[in-house]
């Protein structure tokens, strides 16, 4: 490993020798701009994706902390395929964008909602089922959690369809606003409800 090491630091020094990096400051305030309201934007979204189950720990129990994370990965099956939709719309959408074409997009948008909500309700029919396959009698309760979550799937997939434009009107602060103040209400909306309902009332 330390032979490798060194190799990739002569090809490293040989490539910065035959061609070296350029300060560019419309580059820059371009990159920086576009790119830092993205940081606390991710880390928001961290917050959104974890901060339930630590507050569950913390306000509940281990054992409910379980029973929601079991119930997560159901939501999980539906993220995996909305986000790999996600990847290829954004593509796309950049491209159809630089024609003019808004009509087409909102076309294809429609279709993908009519889509995806066929798939959250089926999703939804058959949660009690793959709540039951995956973790038994004992965590029955965790379809109570599933429903919201499922839908809070297609949410997110609506948002992503949404998000697309804003990325390419290099409107990011826009962004970073909503996921910002989405994490902050999560947080003060589990504090009332999870002291009140329980760790079902996270997932809503």
């Amino acid at each position: 490993s330390s032979i490798i090491t060194v190799l990739a630091v002569f090809l490293l020094i040989s490539i910065f020798k035959k061609a070296k990096p350029t300060f560019n400051l419309q580059y820059w305030k371009f990159g920086l701009k576009y790119s830092l309201p993205i940081v606390p934007h991710g880390i928001s979204q961290v917050l959104l994706a974890q901060f339930d189950r630590i507050m569950i720990r913390n306000m509940v129990s281990d054992a409910a902390t379980g029973i929601y994370s079991l119930a997560s990965n159901v939501k999980i099956i539906f993220t995996i395929i909305t986000s790999s939709i996600s990847e290829v719309w954004n593509t796309w959408v950049f491209g159809e964008l630089n024609r003019k074409n808004q009509s087409t997009i909102r076309q294809r948008a429609k279709q993908l909602t009519a889509l995806f909500c066929i798939l959250t309700i089926g999703l939804m029919a058959i949660s009690p089922e793959l709540i039951f396959i995956l973790g038994g009698s004992e965590y029955d309760s965790a379809k109570y959690v599933v429903i919201p979550m499922v839908i809070d799937g297609f949410i997110l997939f609506i948002y992503e369809l949404v998000s697309s434009g804003e990325y390419y009107m290099k409107k990011t602060t826009y962004i970073m606003y909503g996921t910002i103040a989405a994490a902050i209400l999560n947080v003060i909306l589990n504090y009332i409800f999870i002291l009140k309902y329980g760790f079902i009332a996270a997932a809503y």
